[in-house]
């Protein structure tokens, strides 16, 4: 219970000073907007589609699909990720499972802004039944020039998670979200990466952890080849999942996202 109070006493006061520090030096720290001459409702998507397929002593089919829409004007803007997957393995369904993250942001092209999120998880791989989780915070923009940006988040949730074959937990979870692109080769090849950090603030033992890179060619503006890595680590599971996951892909990804905000 002291770990607790300590917990939420450090949030509030992190946000308290962030605060004071966005009302002094915001004017100075605007992102440069002067591309937009109104304020009409634009639209962005990003789609990865990819598909294993084996058939004879091994037969499989799994089919990751992910997604990523933004839709928004110069004061408000949401962005939906979602993902996908279906796997069967020797007749037997491995996969059937959902990711969901949507994030509400206010001015967000103000180098610090409020935002709210919602994330909803169901995954028969990792047995877990349900995990909803609403949550607060603010965004940074730390870098934003030409094709490179980086955003951190810095977030407080409340996670209640239930899995199949155990009780599961509530609790309050400080959340930390590192996301960005790097263009390493102009016009040809991106590098894009989000690192999730998740942290009970009750708890010190349950946290998650995950990263998800992607290395991105482009054949068009539209149309690219990607391989991407999903890593996964969760210090609390179901006795039928492990710790540890990682799965490598490789597919296409249609898009958008060369469009200006």
């Amino acid at each position: 219970m002291k770990k607790t109070k300590i917990w939420i006493i450090l949030i509030a006061g992190l946000l308290n000073n962030t605060a004071v520090i966005k009302a002094q030096i915001e004017p100075e720290m605007k992102i440069d907007s002067s591309h937009v001459t109104n304020d009409s409702l634009r639209f962005k998507y990003r789609i990865n589609l990819s598909m294993v397929y084996n058939k004879g002593r091994l037969n499989q089919i799994r089919i990751p699909l992910q997604g990523y829409n933004f839709i928004g004007n110069d004061k408000h803007s949401v962005e939906l990720f979602y993902q996908y997957t279906y796997q069967k393995l020797n007749g037997f369904e491995m996969q059937n499972d959902l990711l969901t993250r949507a994030v509400y942001s206010f001015k967000y092209k103000n180098r610090i802004h409020p935002l709210a999120g919602y994330i909803y998880e169901t995954s028969k791989l990792y047995q877990l039944k349900s995990r909803y989780s609403p949550a607060v915070g603010m965004g940074i923009h730390l870098l934003e020039k030409n094709e490179n940006n980086m955003v951190l988040r810095v977030i407080a949730s409340y996670d209640q998670t239930e899995f199949y074959n155990i009780s599961g937990y509530e609790t309050l979870r400080a959340n930390v979200i590192l996301s960005g692109r790097q263009q390493l080769v102009k016009n040809k090849i991106d590098i894009n990466y989000s690192i999730f950090y998740f942290q009970s603030v009750q708890d010190e033992s349950n946290y998650v952890f995950r990263f998800e890179p992607a290395l991105i060619f482009k054949i068009t503006k539209s149309l690219s080849f990607i391989y991407k890595l999903d890593y996964r680590y969760e210090s609390i599971v179901d006795p039928l999942n492990t710790n540890e996951n990682m799965f490598m892909t490789a597919g296409i990804q249609i898009s958008n996202m060369h469009k200006k905000k």
